[in-house]
């Protein structure tokens, strides 16, 4: 045996060392050039990557972090989205579950291995199963590898990865090109030594496409990173088996649909190269990539196909930088294209004839863009409201964003009789149509149909279900991304009536439920304020019928009489109000509560909703009646000081929008356009406004103004005495309000505004506390205790008018406040038609609230690793009205629609055994106004905002809705329709519902033929 120190010893261990390093050499070198270890390995990883999707929420799925295409889609932000739908009544009905490779794999960075989608978009179905929405993104994609011109192909590896097709090895792994990636490593070293050294990149096109689509940001942020890319890459290149010849062929499919190439405006980022041909060169992608394939072109064909393959070749080299070289630089981009054009013909990959035609062609990116079909949809009106509930349950912040998610939503739409309902709606917006169709003349149209084309109507039909309601049709014909239905705040009319008989009843309801367990002694002896009716009626009546069941009590309720009498003044709102009544024959009758409802009596709801406060103000407590009878009460001075607040705000708030905005010399010119302006009033603000300016300025600024005044004549003594006896460092801001018969928030908002140019209301409102205490520092003073009692007298009709707000909110009324006067009885609180329609469900359910949807199921991701499905819960029932309140109010709706203002709708839908369905309703007549008035309540100007016809219906015992007709601006003068003409519309619309409802009706001959 040898010693190990000898030389024969040593010998034999480095020959030893040498075959084992050159054997692992060997080694390494077969295995990169052949991946047939790897293959083995890492496609029985791949094959255990897989995910399941099963009920109810999952605990093991890992959402990506953030990169483009995970963004885009929607993936990363599903939590949050998962989180917004359970606030808005929806749950996870089935998700994705990883297997614990893949779980244990994203632990790592790994994104899950699955075959990725090259397009998304929002897709809407409706009620039936049918796609009538898709926003398909990108709208042009390559479907298979064979749909890519082989040049291109070529072409693009030969930029980018030549080895990725190479024949001859099939378990080769895509992602590493190691001959690649030992030079990027070379150079990443050399560039930690000599930092700022251009590093060229060692990424595959496998390995690209994880980055862009993957990685936070689209860019590899450290070493780690790229590790990290190039595991998801091999991975995915072995989800079939060892064999990669297929997965090789979807890179190349992945990469040229994947590629961003920069913003386009008007469209947005853009994604794959058929959709850069479309947007950055204006041309079919179809017709581009067809002229590309052509193999032998004539001699006519060469000039097109040369442009078309530059075109193509051009994206393909902008794809690395594509904002620097499609807008920053496209001088760059034709030096680098016409280059690769010369070693692309040196390569045989492009004829010399292509190469010598391409280069004498001239193309710039930014031409007008080729918009296909796919992208240019239409915002059709169901589709429209759902992207617009879609947008604020998801926090989407648009339809942009929203139209490239991977979801696919279940709608409850009908869309073939929304489609139906449409047509009829939009066809009598034809002047000739809507006189043939019976819609002009009296409280309609004009006679001669003008104007028919400025209405504008919008239709909603729920369906009452198991739990919730399901919207049915919604139609409009405005045409905008703005919802008639849910969007604006209306002038409705009189169907605030409906909500006003409903409050009513509900009242009642209550007294009955605390007062019929009560004795007659008890009932006798039972102490109720004067002005408080409803209790005193309620008291007597028990009285009379002791333990009276409710159904009958609320009937009876029905049968009390009201005046419908124009001549009494209601003092509300803060002023004393005449209303008048739509008929004129109304106004020297009686009306029991059915009647004025059947007829729409105005003067009828103004005393009931009178009655309704009053019970707030004086009943139960009757804290109300001791503030206001009792001078030294302890609570007056904290209404009388809520008054101040309030009112003293609404002043500062109109002067200040009066001035704001202005400069000094503005607001004094505008000063001038007022007829009612004093010479001493003027001589105030301008010192208020120019404290810069003189006295012998401030006098000729008066004497100038004034000149020729048909009223006053001021004279250079009368303008030096206003002059002494108005100085504002004199006076107090009350004092010079009293000088100038001025309020004294007029004049400080003058000064604020002119001294403080861009400050918010907001601003002005904190600034000016001690200035509004002061204003209304004489109300404040004891002793004017008649003074006062009218102000608590309005403050305690604002909190009655916010305890009828609760009310009315609970049953669906949108806005946050009601307008505290007894007109909202007849409609000046406003509404929507869709919180109307909400209404109507309650009564539909006999006073049982459900949810309204429109939107039964969404699904997110499907079919990927991340497939989410919420569908809308049925448990958010609730009890808001007694049901003899809404049986009472059904029958009164009927009442309308047989015998009343409904009239026109009564009978428009048979059953099939021929028997009318019934329908109940209301109608309103909405005619807003804006009007300034003088101090003496004379109208001084009256300009139209709106008219509106509108028709609430119950239909049979599962559906109801609204429809309406709108007319927006000074315009609406030119119309005297009422609820006639919306009525009469319903009737048009009736053989357009029948088959949604299961009905059968006789279709009018003379209505427009809707196919489908």
């Amino acid at each position: 045996m040898l010693p190990r120190g000898s030389r024969p010893f040593r010998t034999r261990r480095f020959l030893l060392l040498f075959g084992v390093g050159a054997s692992l050499g060997m080694l390494l070198a077969w295995e990169s050039d052949t991946s047939r270890m790897q293959a083995r390995a890492l496609s029985r990883i791949a094959q255990r990557s897989t995910f399941t999707v099963e009920p109810g929420p999952s605990r093991q799925i890992v959402f990506p972090r953030g990169g483009p295409y995970d963004v885009r889609l929607g993936y990363t932000q599903l939590p949050e989205y998962m989180r917004r739908l359970t606030d808005a009544g929806y749950e996870v009905e089935k998700q994705a579950r990883f297997s614990p490779t893949m779980l244990e794999l994203a632990g790592l960075g790994v994104s899950p291995i699955y075959r990725e989608k090259n397009r998304g978009g929002l897709s809407i179905i409706d009620g039936r199963g049918q796609t009538f929405f898709q926003a398909a993104y990108p709208a042009r994609t390559f479907e298979s590898f064979d749909d890519i011109p082989r040049v291109v192909v070529e072409s693009l590896l030969y930029v980018e990865n030549r080895e990725l097709l190479r024949p001859g090895d099939p378990h080769r792994n895509p992602a590493v090109e190691w001959s690649r990636l030992a030079k990027a490593a070379v150079s990443y070293g050399m560039e930690l030594v000599h930092p700022g050294r251009a590093v060229p990149g060692g990424s595959t096109l496998a390995t690209q496409m994880e980055k862009f689509r993957h990685s936070p940001g689209g860019v590899t942020m450290s070493p780690a990173d790229k590790l990290r890319q190039m595991a998801t890459a091999s991975l995915r290149s072995y989800r079939y088996g060892e064999l990669t010849a297929r997965a090789r062929q979807e890179i190349v499919v992945d990469y040229m649909n994947s590629i961003s190439f920069a913003a386009r405006p008007g469209y947005g980022e853009v994604i794959g190269l058929p959709m850069a041909l479309a947007l950055w060169y204006g041309v079919d992608p179809d017709e581009t990539l067809r002229l590309i394939s052509e193999r032998n072109p004539s001699f006519a064909d060469l000039p097109a196909k040369a442009r078309a393959y530059r075109q193509v070749l051009s994206l393909l080299l902008a794809a690395r930088r594509p904002t620097e070289y499609l807008i920053d630089k496209p001088e760059a981009l034709r030096e680098r294209t016409e280059t690769y054009l010369k070693l692309l013909a040196e390569e045989g990959i492009i004829s010399e004839r292509v190469r010598d035609q391409a280069l004498s062609t001239d193309i710039a990116p930014g031409a007008d863009p080729f918009v296909p079909a796919e992208i240019a949809f239409g915002d059709r009106g169901a589709a429209r409201s759902i992207r617009n509930r879609l947008t604020t349950m998801l926090g989407a912040g648009g339809f942009y964003a929203l139209d490239r998610l991977d979801l696919s939503v279940d709608s409850t739409v009908d869309e073939e009789r929304r489609e139906a309902v449409s047509s009829i709606l939009e066809s009598i917006k034809d002047p000739e149509v809507a006189k043939a169709l019976g819609l002009t003349g009296e409280r309609l149209l004009p006679a001669d149909g003008s104007g028919a084309e400025k209405v504008v109507y919008s239709f909603t039909l729920y369906e009452r279900g198991e739990g919730v309601n399901r919207l049915r049709v919604h139609a409009d014909t405005l045409g905008s991304a703005l919802d008639v239905n849910d969007a604006v705040k209306l002038d409705l009319g009189s169907t605030a009536k409906l909500r006003t008989l409903v409050t009513y009843l509900e009242v009642f309801a209550e007294l009955h439920g605390r007062l019929v367990g009560l004795s007659p002694e008890d009932l006798k002896a039972f102490d109720v304020h004067p002005s408080d009716a409803m209790t005193a009626w309620a008291v007597e009546r028990l009285r009379k019928q002791p333990g009276e069941p409710l159904e009958t009590f609320i009937e009876a309720a029905m049968g009390r009489e009201y005046s419908g009498s124009p001549q009494e003044g209601f003092f509300t709102g803060g002023g004393l109000h005449y209303f008048h009544n739509f008929n004129k024959e109304d106004d020297h009758k009686r009306f029991t509560v059915q009647t004025a409802f059947r007829n729409s009596v105005n003067l009828v709801f103004i005393r009931m909703m009178r009655d309704v406060v009053q019970y707030h103000m004086y009943g139960g407590s009757g804290a109300a009646a001791a503030v206001l009878d009792d001078p030294n009460h302890w609570l007056r001075p904290h209404y009388v000081a809520r008054f101040a607040e309030r009112e003293s705000r609404q002043f500062l708030a109109r002067f200040y929008r009066r001035y704001a905005g202005k400069t000094p010399d503005a607001i004094v010119a505008g000063l001038g356009t007022d007829e009612r302006l004093t010479p001493r009033k003027y001589t105030v603000m301008l010192r208020v406004v120019r404290p810069d300016l003189d006295r012998e300025h401030v006098l000729a600024d008066v004497m100038h103004r004034f000149e020729g005044h048909q009223k006053w004549k001021v004279t250079e003594a009368l303008a030096g005495e206003i002059y002494e006896n108005s100085d504002p460092q004199r006076w107090q801001l009350n004092d010079l309000g009293y000088l100038t018969k001025t309020h004294p928030l007029e004049i400080w908002a003058a000064q604020f505004a002119a001294r403080n140019p861009g400050a918010t209301l907001e601003q002005a409102f904190a600034a000016s506390t001690d200035a509004r205490r002061q204003a209304y520092k004489w109300l404040l003073e004891p002793r004017r205790p008649e003074v006062q009692t009218r102000r608590i007298h309005e403050e305690l009709e604002v909190d009655a008018f916010r305890a009828i707000h609760a009310r009315w909110k609970r049953l669906g009324y949108p806005f946050r406040s009601l307008v505290a006067s007894y007109a909202t009885a007849i409609g000046s609180s406003g509404d929507r038609p869709e919180a109307l329609a909400e209404l109507l469900g309650i009564i539909s359910n006999d006073g049982i609230r459900q949810r309204a949807i429109r939107i039964e199921r969404l699904r997110f991701a499907e079919g990927t690793p991340y497939e989410t499905v919420l569908g809308a819960r049925h448990d958010n029932v609730a009890r808001v009205l007694p049901s003899a309140v809404t049986q009472v109010v059904r029958r009164a709706m009927e009442d309308v629609v047989a015998n009343g203002t409904g009239r026109r709708a009564f009978q428009s839908i048979y059953d099939p055994d021929g028997n009318p369905v019934t329908i109940a309703g209301k109608t309103g007549t909405g005619d807003h106004e804006r009007k300034t008035v003088n101090a003496r309540g004379n109208v001084l100007t009256s300009e139209s905002v709106s008219r509106t016809a509108t028709f609430a219906f119950l239909l049979g015992d599962r559906f109801y809705g609204v429809i309406g007709a709108y007319v927006e601006g000074p315009e609406a003068a030119n119309y005297e329709f009422t609820s006639a003409l919306a009525t009469q519309v319903f009737k048009l619309l009736a053989p357009a519902l029948s088959p949604l409802l299961g009905h059968d009706t006789e279709p009018d001959p003379k209505i427009p033929t809707v196919v489908g």
